[in-house]
Order: structure tokens, then C-alpha cells, then sequence
């Protein structure tokens, strides 16, 4: 991911459903690629409207699924690194 992210790639560029790299990372538990997202200058704020009701965030998403380290990571870092 990082070398991804230093090619330029947009970070918060949504996939065909409307969910971002830092949404789908944040769902699937990987920390280091949240964090590497992040420090990039990922939206933390963008909302996803998923197949659940109402929208999410990339906090909201690895709450929902249990990823503690992630949750911890999220809340404590500002809104934008970059």
C-alpha cells in the first residue's frame, strides 16, 4: 500500500460502491494499511453508504466488526495527518 500511495494514487477515491481503501481496510482489521492511509492524508470522515442501514465511516465499520486496534488508532489520531 505505501508504495501505492507514493505512485499518487488517490486516497480517497471510492470503489463502484462507494467505499473508500480506508473504509474496506478499517472492515477487514488491517492496521498498518489504515495507518499507511491515513498518514497519506485519508478522509477519516468520509461516509459510506454500505449494505447496512444509513452511512459510515471507516471508524464505524471496524467498530461494528471488532477491530479494536483499528477503533484505538482512529479515534486517536487528528482528522487529517497530511
Amino acid at each position: 500500500m505505501a508504495l501505492v500511495v507514493a505512485a499518487g494514487a488517490a486516497v480517497d477515491q471510492a470503489d463502484a460502491n462507494g467505499a473508500t481503501a480506508l473504509a474496506i481496510a478499517a472492515g477487514l482489521g488491517h492496521l498498518e494499511v489504515v495507518r499507511t492511509l491515513v498518514e497519506a492524508g485519508a478522509d477519516k470522515s468520509i461516509k459510506f453508504q454500505g449494505p447496512w442501514q444509513g452511512s459510515l465511516t471507516a471508524l464505524t465499520i471496524a467498530q461494528a466488526r471488532g477491530h479494536r486496534e483499528v477503533v484505538d488508532f482512529l479515534v486517536n489520531t487528528p482528522l487529517c495527518l497530511a
